[in-house]
């Protein structure tokens, strides 16, 4: 059942990122529609939860900035700095077991890993898909 709502809510997240707000509102009723032709009617709260999550992860205006152990200050603070005049309302932080480097995420989605941690990670995930 979490496949079908997370099928669907992508679905609704795809769909209102390509239509107006007007397009949108008119082709969530016909979604209503089909979901109850389909009989997944009862899976509509769900549905909305999922696809509230997703919408606001897309469109989240909330960067976060981590820099291992090694990350300068006066780094991490022009970073933060650019992001900000960028838009974004950031938060700074340190992991050491990150080791050097930094990480950068906007809402959910990682938009820079370059940190040790993360090297191997890959590395990591290469060798065991060979």
């Amino acid at each position: 059942m979490h496949g079908k709502v997370s099928l669907y809510a992508q679905l609704l997240a795809e769909l209102a990122e390509e239509k107006g707000k007007r397009q949108f509102e008119a082709m969530g009723a016909r979604f209503v529609e089909f979901l109850k032709k389909k009989g997944d009617g009862k899976l509509r709260g769900a549905i909305l939860f999922e696809f509230s999550r997703r919408w606001r992860a897309q469109n989240s205006s909330h960067a976060q900035l981590i820099g291992g152990e090694e990350m300068p200050e006066k780094m991490m603070r022009a970073l933060e700095q650019r992001l900000s005049e960028l838009g974004y309302d950031s938060t700074v932080s340190r992991n050491p077991a990150l080791g050097e480097g930094v990480a950068l995420f906007l809402g959910t989605h990682t938009l820079l890993d370059a940190t040790v941690r993360g090297k191997l990670q890959r590395i990591q995930n290469q060798l065991h898909n060979a």
